[in-house]
């Protein structure tokens, strides 16, 4: 199956690319400009799947919407602002075919792929491979062919040559079969990124031969990948116990990028790449469980935050940023941990290992949903379980065990994180989820949790239902949490807020 993606980032181009190729069998055309993807369209009906970020199109897009229209590809429309979704392009795009999709950016590796493979899996087979087929069929590509003079390429509208053979080995290398149960392709190009190998990296020969062409740590080998670049080869493989370790290296790159965008005085920037960023954390979480990496980039969360709010005179003008993005899940986490690192400052328990054991919880205490709209679920009333399924319902009740479960069984460097999670949706009436306990069995932090939980789905909420009214808000929380454990963390919401 061939993709055209159009990205001019050319981090989150290699990042989502990469993912990609493990996941689908797939060839991926990247391009970054109106004039390529014509470039591609052109050469012929090959395309079944298009991705683009509406920043790569110029002013007049008459003529990639006639290309896609007459392509009848699936779109999947990028954008990083939410407001794009209105723009005209965009609408005529999403109204050509049922599976086109709009997608706000930074969006979310859970909500995205699904999105993906429902998209794949609905494509008509014979779609996938006839282009491609009638293109080998025909010796479009062999290697003594000239192929400046193919009637096919005629219509490049004067596109580089590098991108007329970049076509014609992703259109070889569509149908290539490889060993799914030993290994996880990645696009040649991905080790360019690293000056070390962070794992044993293997070439194909043939349908079931794999030798190692490069070992773990070693260094000084990108002449030797553009070589073999340079003939043809267009992926390299990695064993799949080794993809975990590979994939926590290249999300490494965020997390560089957010400590490069710390230092600048872009508070917008630096919001958006701290939700990026925890949502490669939940990402790797929920995908490995809470290993090392997951530890590791936990902390560097807890730096940026602890950062932003040392440099911010003003948390609200954080709290409003946050509150205009769309990544619900990662959104929520982010906001959380600024709200409940306020709150128990205010707190006796105002230690650094206290507000990193908070913080912590705040990053993965919703880390076993998957689905946006159970992530909005705070109270399983009868109302609300009226519009749920069943297996809704329990995977709801269920998510905080599981979560807890999740980091209970994995490394950690804070005790009792867990049992904040695990009682994160607990009410000191009992009317909570899952166990139903009262305010007397709730314990401290997890008082400070759950107070700062519904304070952050408060905004959340009003931030697209309603005007905030913070008397009224701190009216029913003393109304409804002055009682047991939860005495003292409410004396410091209201001292914090």
């Amino acid at each position: 199956m061939n993709i055209l993606y159009a990205e001019k980032d050319i981090q989150v181009r290699d990042y989502i690319s990469m993912l990609l190729e493990a996941s689908f069998d797939c060839a991926i055309f990247e391009v970054s400009s109106e004039e390529e993807i014509h470039a591609i369209f052109d050469f012929g009906d090959h395309v079944s799947l298009f991705l683009v970020d509406i920043a790569t199109l110029e002013k007049d897009h008459t003529q990639v919407l006639k290309a896609i229209e007459n392509s009848k590809v699936a779109t999947v429309v990028f954008s990083s602002d939410k407001e794009d979704a209105d723009h005209p392009t965009v609408k005529s795009i999403l109204e050509l075919n049922s599976l086109n999709h709009f997608v706000v950016k930074p969006f979310k590796d859970v909500e995205f792929f699904p999105i993906m493979e429902n998209i794949i899996e609905s494509l008509p087979k014979d779609v996938e491979n006839e282009a491609v087929n009638e293109l080998i069929e025909n010796k479009l590509f062999e290697e003594d062919e000239d192929v400046t003079g193919s009637p096919a390429i005629d219509g490049y509208h004067g596109a580089p040559q590098a991108l007329r053979e970049k076509t014609k080995v992703a259109q070889v290398k569509a149908i290539e079969v490889y060993d799914h149960e030993r290994f996880k392709r990645v696009r040649l190009k991905r080790f360019l990124n690293f000056e070390k190998a962070s794992v044993d990296i293997f070439i194909k020969l043939g349908e079931e031969k794999y030798i190692k062409l490069i070992k773990e740590n070693e260094e000084g080998f990108k002449d030797r990948i553009l070589n073999y670049e340079e003939k043809g080869v267009y992926y390299l493989y990695i064993e799949n116990h080794s993809y975990e370790d590979f994939i926590k290296k290249y999300r490494e790159l965020a997390f560089q990028n957010l400590r490069d965008t710390l230092n600048s005085s872009d508070n917008e920037k630096i919001i958006e790449s701290q939700v990026s960023c925890y949502d490669a954390v939940i990402q790797m979480a929920r995908d490995f469980g809470v290993n090392d990496t997951v530890i590791m980039s936990i902390e560097q969360c807890f730096q940026s935050v602890e950062m932003m709010t040392k440099k911010t005179k003003s948390l609200n003008d954080v709290i409003k940023t946050i509150l205009e993005g769309n990544d619900y899940i990662s959104q929520h986490s982010l906001l959380l941990s600024y709200i409940v690192g306020q709150v128990c400052s205010e707190s006796p328990w105002a230690t650094e290992q206290t507000m990193n054991k908070l913080v912590m919880a705040a990053i993965l205490h919703d880390c076993a949903l998957k689905d946006e709209k159970l992530a909005k679920v705070n109270i399983l009333d009868e109302e609300t379980m009226k519009k749920l399924s069943p297996n809704e319902i329990n995977i709801v009740k269920n998510h905080p065990l599981q979560a807890a479960s999740l980091v209970a069984g994995g490394k950690s460097i804070y005790p009792d994180v867990d049992a904040i999670i695990s009682q994160h949706h607990e009410q000191p009436d009992q009317s909570g989820y899952p166990l139903g306990i009262g305010s007397l069995k709730i314990s401290p932090l997890s008082c400070i949790f759950i107070i700062s939980r519904e304070y952050t789905d408060y905004l959340l909420q009003v931030s697209r239902y309603g005007q905030l009214n913070p008397a009224e808000l701190k009216e029913e929380f003393r109304s409804f949490y002055n009682q047991g454990n939860f005495k003292i963390p409410l004396g410091a919401f209201l001292r914090a807020f």
